[in-house]
This record gives C-alpha cells, sequence and structure tokens, in this order.
C-alpha cells in the first residue's frame, strides 16, 4: 500500500508545498562565447547558472530526469552544461517550471521569435507541456495582429526559424504558412523577409483558398487557420513524467 500511494504521489505535478519537504536542487550552466569581449567587466565566455528543484525540472522533462536520475555523469554531480542554448530563453523556462506560465523577467509576453525558440527548447528537452503553452502565445499574438502590421523583421525571424527547424513540416511552419496564406496584410508587409522553404508552400495555399473562398475572403480566422489546438504537440502521459 505504501508504495502504491508513493507511486501515485511521485505522478502528481510538484507543487510549492513539496518544497517544504524536498529542497533537493539541480544546477544548469549556460556557457555563452562572445565573438568579441566588450570589455573586462564582459568575461569571455559568459556564463550563467541556473539552480532548480529537482522535483520541478524532472517532473516536465523525461530528458533532466533521466540526466539526473541516470547513471550519467550528470547523476552523479546534479550538474549540467549547456553551451548551445539562450540564457534569456532558458531563464522563461525555468519560470514556467514554477509558474506554468510564458513571461520573460518582466511578466511580459516573449515575442515571436523567443517563443519559437521557447518552443524548439521545449522540443529538444521532451518538454510538451511547455511547447503548448508557448504555441499558444504564438498564437495569441498572430491572432492579434491579424489584419494589422506586423513588424516585419519579428516574423521574418519567427519563419526563419521555423524553416530550420526539423521535421520541415514542424507547427511553427504550419502556423507561419497559415498565417501569410489567410492574412493579405501581413503578407504583403512581410514577404520579403519570408524564407523560400516558406514560401512556397504558402503559394499552393493560397491558390486553395483562391478556388474555395476567393481572394482573401474575410471568415473567421479560425476557419482559416484553425484553431490553436492544431498546432499542439502530444503531450506525455503522467506515468511518462513520472
Amino acid at each position: 500500500m505504501a508504495s502504491t500511494a508513493a507511486t501515485e504521489a511521485k505522478k502528481q505535478p510538484p507543487t510549492f508545498a513539496l518544497l517544504l519537504m524536498s529542497q533537493a536542487t539541480v544546477t544548469i550552466i549556460i556557457t555563452v562565447h562572445q565573438v568579441f569581449s566588450i570589455s573586462c567587466d564582459f568575461p569571455n565566455p559568459l556564463v550563467y547558472k541556473f539552480v532548480l528543484h529537482k522535483a520541478f525540472i524532472c517532473y516536465y522533462s523525461p530528458f533532466f530526469s533521466a540526466a539526473f536520475n541516470g547513471k550519467f555523469e550528470e547523476g552523479n554531480t546534479q550538474k549540467m552544461e549547456l553551451n548551445d542554448v539562450d540564457p534569456k530563453v532558458f531563464g522563461i523556462l525555468a519560470n514556467w517550471l514554477y509558474s506554468q506560465e510564458v513571461t520573460d523577467a518582466e511578466k511580459k509576453t516573449p515575442d515571436l521569435v523567443t517563443c519559437a525558440k521557447l518552443w524548439i527548447l521545449g522540443d529538444r528537452f521532451l518538454m510538451r507541456k511547455l511547447q503548448n503553452d508557448a504555441m499558444r502565445q504564438i498564437y495569441a499574438v498572430l491572432s492579434s495582429v491579424r489584419g494589422k502590421k506586423v513588424p516585419a523583421i519579428e516574423f521574418g525571424g519567427f519563419c526563419r526559424i521555423a524553416a530550420n527547424t526539423k521535421p520541415e513540416d514542424n507547427p511553427l511552419v504550419k502556423i507561419a504558412v497559415s498565417m501569410l496564406s489567410s492574412t493579405k496584410k501581413i503578407f504583403d508587409n512581410c514577404a520579403d523577409e519570408i524564407p523560400y522553404s516558406i514560401l512556397l508552400p504558402v503559394s499552393k495555399n493560397l491558390i486553395l483558398c483562391r478556388e474555395k473562398l476567393g481572394d482573401y475572403v474575410t471568415v473567421p480566422h479560425e476557419a482559416r487557420w484553425g484553431a490553436e489546438g492544431e498546432y499542439f504537440v502530444k503531450e506525455l502521459a503522467e506515468k511518462e513524467l513520472a
């Protein structure tokens, strides 16, 4: 009975009450190599350390759970070094572990590029719920600017990240293609910033839209580029997270 109760408890998402019982932590060390050292006040490379509660990061990430609970070096040291991660984006990930909200240090919604990087980080660390929460933010931002001008550089940066992410039909690409296909002002404003690999499926979508709905007919955006759930990834079951 005791073991069953312990197993069931393990499946539950961690809460702040858990911190009263368990203070075990792990350390994520991120090294950023600068091309140029600005001054002695900014050493090359820069090192960022994130000390996180093990129960939280291991519950939401099978990747970190395997590393810190296994026989790898990280399991012995309870430390992991990451040399190819944006510390700002990882900071948002760390905040999400505790708040379940995708916000930056100022409690603001990150821009499209940052949300795309967060989605990719979630994919790398097998954090499906984080990916879907990042996608909710992306969808919300794109919904709010529909019919208005979106910063071409920001949206272009988002599209380039999407185009460089594997597989080629990933949700980031799908939502970029759908947005460009259904919103004329955004297409006209951002076309020069969009990589060819995304413009090609956009052109195919425009042909289909014209055949079915006419040229940019005004309809609810859900009918044009689907509800946000269409861009979600399948989240892991609790037993897989435990």
